[in-house]
């Protein structure tokens, strides 16, 4: 087990050119990865892209020079006899670090258990110290280094570092900021003209969803839309409900995708998903601020929302009445419709943005 140890944290070592003799220094207060990032966005912000490219650089070295410090700490404890004996066993381990007053080492492990939770380790040192030689990698720098390359308009370079962040998002202080990192490569392959490209990374957002994924609830869906009834638009928004609002992005961006396309099918399961989505998100929101309140129809939901500037904002940036009146378009295209005119209908008087009233009214005399 020890020469497995030491070959992890020698390759970790010579793989950043910091293994030397001496014993590797450990980050300074003010020096912090996470302190230097904060720099480099508030630079980025505030758009000296240079400035924040730099402090952006700088939390990386910060990283690897921290990891790098923690896996010698964590090696070099297997010079003492009691650990070893401890046959990689994590919770003894720990016992022995305790007892012998191993602060440093203590230090490490809850850091990380702390973050990531003791089950990822399965109570093996070695697997701890794998993860401390990965977690060199710092796909928050990585994803904003890429967007200073977007910003310079060195689309190739971006794109490199956007997808070293994706392959190392496991890494995230905040899991579903992955979620940014995908729109990114996925606006940034749409912007390049790569559309095979800018449907997949929106795909792999969208294949988080438990809902998506589970056929027997899209087929219900589909089958609701399909009565093509006045009714089966109230039947539709009270059957359903869809958490994850964080792959709502993914379903309303590939549901207009696909109408462009004329891929009738996929366009409607990704509108009928985006739409559903929203309205889990809204009755959410909705419950918490209005007092008393009951979903009834997504018409008296958004009409509701009106009250609400922030709420209002957030259909605008997220997509949310764009996706509805989509939805209304995949049905009226599939031949359902009277239930896209039923949405028509109710979408012309209801969405808190007045331009999209105007579109589903349109809609309803062409």
């Amino acid at each position: 087990m020890k020469k497995i140890l030491l070959f992890l944290a020698l390759g970790v070592f010579t793989a950043y050119s910091l293994f030397s003799q001496s014993v590797p220094r450990r980050i300074a207060v003010g020096e912090e990865d996470w302190r230097l990032l904060n720099e480099a966005k508030d630079l980025f912000y505030a758009q000296d892209f240079g400035g924040a490219l730099n402090y952006a650089e700088k939390s990386r070295a910060s990283r690897q020079q921290e990891c790098t410090w923690q896996a010698y700490v964590l090696e070099n404890a297997l010079k003492k006899k009691a650990v070893r004996l401890a046959n990689d066993n994590l919770t003894n381990i720990i016992a022995v670090f305790k007892k012998d007053g191993m602060t440093d080492e203590l230090q490490i492990v809850r850091r990380y258990f702390d973050k990531f939770g003791e089950g990822l380790f399965k109570n093996s040192y070695s697997a701890l110290i794998e993860f401390v030689v990965s977690y060199i990698q710092y796909p928050e720098a990585d994803s904003l280094i890429g967007n200073i390359y977007i910003h310079e308009g060195e689309y190739t370079i971006a794109s490199d570092y956007l997808k070293r962040a994706l392959k190392n998002s496991i890494n995230l202080d905040i899991p579903d900021e992955k979620y940014g990192i995908l729109y990114d490569l996925a606006s940034l392959s749409k912007d390049t003209g790569n559309f095979d490209d800018y449907e997949a990374y929106l795909l792999l957002a969208a294949g988080d969803n438990k809902r998506f994924m589970d056929e027997n609830f899209m087929r219900s869906m589909l089958r609701i839309i399909s009565e093509d009834t006045d009714v089966a638009v109230k039947k539709f928004f009270e059957l359903y409900r869809a958490g994850q609002p964080q792959t709502l992005r993914a379903f309303v961006e590939l549901g207009d995708f696909y109408l462009k396309k004329g891929e009738g099918v996929k366009a409607l399961r990704c509108n009928a998903l985006a739409a559903i989505i929203s309205v889990t998100k809204l009755e959410e929101v909705l419950e918490r601020r209005v007092t008393d309140y009951s979903f009834t129809t997504f018409s008296d939901a958004f009409v509701r929302c009106a009250d609400f500037e922030d709420i209002v904002n957030w259909g605008n940036e997220s997509g949310v009445w764009n996706a509805f009146v989509n939805l209304a378009d995949s049905a009226a295209s599939a031949g359902y419709l009277l239930f896209a005119r039923k949405m028509y209908g109710e979408l012309s008087v209801c969405v808190p943005e007045p331009y999209w009233r105007k579109v589903a009214a349109k809609r309803l005399v062409d």
